[in-house]
């Protein structure tokens, strides 16, 4: 159930970038790419620190 949300939000979180870097930054697949980059960073940083209540979810 939890690795399914992760993938979730894995997609989603390329379709907002990918929307964004056509729409918003017209094409730079930079600010695309950093999006992508700093998301996983921001769901592996939120797991590590709150482990115990993620269990408690879980």
């Amino acid at each position: 159930m939890f690795m399914t949300q992760m993938l979730y939000f894995f997609i989603l979180l390329i379709v907002v970038a990918c929307i964004n870097t056509l729409f918003i930054w017209q094409g730079n697949f930079y600010f695309g790419i950093g999006l992508i980059v700093f998301g996983i960073f921001h769901i592996l940083f939120k797991i590590i620190t709150k482990k115990e209540q993620l269990k408690k979810i879980l």
